[in-house]
């Protein structure tokens, strides 16, 4: 009689054991399911608002390209009212103005170079990281091939840009501040140019690609997903 009694409780414990460990399964399997609810939520919410800014860079760029006729007026106007050259004094005032912001984003150009090779490396780190997992990385390599492309048209702006004031340097002396002037307005357009560049890039990256990140990290296994998180604690 004891010994059925013994046997019981050995039954009862090892059923309850077993009911435990499928509930703890069924717990954990519905809060991932809830956790990839709320990635895959706000992962929409960031898509949508990417599109809302997509249209403002479009309605921009569409700008700028308005304000071109604008600018030849700008310049024909500067032209006809500085036919006089410049000074010794003035001319040697802005040369030495006119090398120094030359500098200044000849630096800012390669920081600029060196942040976009970082974040792309980065990404890269990530996309090889869930390839291993074999997660479904599709999303983020088309994602990733389109920053790509959008920082090389910031690169090849910014380009641009250090070129026409390297091209107003040339012109302070011996010309007449007309054509210096007229010089300048192209440069102003192409930093504003390089500037939406640069504020595309920052939002694409915030609301396109880190939200698909953050829905990779979801779905990779448990000690890797926390390596990953101890990797953006040190950045």
């Amino acid at each position: 009689m004891k010994m059925k009694k013994t046997i019981t409780i050995v039954l009862v414990l090892g059923f309850l054991a077993v009911a435990g460990l499928a509930s703890a399964k069924a717990k954990a399997q519905n809060d991932n399911g809830q956790l990839k609810q709320k990635v895959e939520k706000e992962r929409e919410i960031m898509r949508l608002q990417w599109e809302k800014n997509k249209e403002t860079f479009k309605a921009t760029r569409e700008k700028i390209k308005s304000e071109v006729q604008m600018r030849l007026e700008e310049k024909k106007k500067l032209r006809a009212e500085w036919k006089e050259k410049f000074t010794e004094e003035r001319c040697a005032r802005i040369t030495a103005r006119v090398q120094n912001r030359t500098s200044h984003y000849d630096q800012k150009e390669t920081a600029h170079a060196k942040v976009y090779t970082n974040l792309v490396n980065r990404l890269n780190k990530f996309l090889t990281r869930f390839k291993t997992a074999g997660l479904d990385t599709a999303k983020l390599e088309g994602f990733l091939a389109e920053l790509k492309t959008k920082i090389d048209k910031f690169k090849s702006d910014y380009a641009a840009y250090i070129a026409k004031l390297k091209e107003s340097k040339s012109l302070t002396c011996g010309y007449a501040e007309g054509e210096f002037r007229a010089i300048m307005v192209d440069a102003k357009a192409l930093l504003k140019t390089v500037h939406t560049d640069a504020a595309e890039i920052r939002t694409y990256v915030r609301t396109v690609i880190f939200p698909e990140l953050k829905v990779l990290k979801s779905q990779m296994p448990k000690v890797t997903d926390d390596t990953d998180e101890n990797d953006d604690d040190e950045d």
